[in-house]
């Protein structure tokens, strides 16, 4: 309902892995070769896609150069979709204009996407429920978490915080729903 699309001239992704041997490109390579080429070709009335910006690199510089990309993108006034893991991307779309966070609504329960996107919110990875769940060594995972919560960064207790804030509004949400539907059948009753 109310929704609007818009019309592109070009839909340009770099999504999966492209790294070849036999033409020295390794995975990150075959993603800068490809994100350089759409740098070059999108306008403000292209779409790009790009699945995993960041990775197969040094986490720092595959944050930098994906912040730079994204700021041109920005600037050029080109629709990014883009998916990360990376925290401090998360982050940016709090400090940026024209950026926003949004992710696909997990079920913690059942460690499965739902397919609700959540606008405004970016995700949870739940690498360490994932591992238990596809029953790699307890002692492998507990370590891990021990380390996770020694090294949790300043991003990930933000984001944490965010989806916990967002639960707790949808939950209101539906509190309010619920007294609304209340009060009519009251007034439907009185009368």
């Amino acid at each position: 309902e109310n929704s609007t699309l818009p019309i592109y001239q070009g839909i340009f992704a770099d999504i999966g892995d492209e790294q070849s041997i036999t033409e020295s490109l390794s995975t990150f390579s075959a993603h800068i070769e490809n994100l350089s080429a759409i740098m070059r070709d999108a306008t403000a009335r292209s779409l790009v896609l790009i699945d995993e910006l960041g990775t197969g690199t040094d986490p720092e510089e595959g944050i930098a150069l994906s912040r730079a990309l994204l700021d041109r993108f920005r600037d050029v006034g080109v629709t990014v979709l883009a998916t990360t893991h990376h925290g401090v991307l998360k982050v940016y779309a709090y400090t940026e204009d024209g950026v926003t966070n949004a992710s696909m609504e997990f079920d913690a329960s059942t460690l499965r996407p739902t397919y609700r996107v959540i606008e405004g919110v970016p995700g949870e990875s739940h690498a360490i429920d994932i591992a238990r769940r596809h029953r790699m060594p307890a002692e492998i995972v507990d370590h891990a978490a021990e380390l996770l919560d020694a090294g949790r960064t300043e991003a990930g207790r933000i984001i944490n915080s965010l989806v916990r804030r967002q639960k707790e509004q949808e939950h209101a949400r539906q509190i309010e729903k619920h007294e609304d539907k209340e009060r009519k059948l009251e007034n439907e009753l009185e009368t």
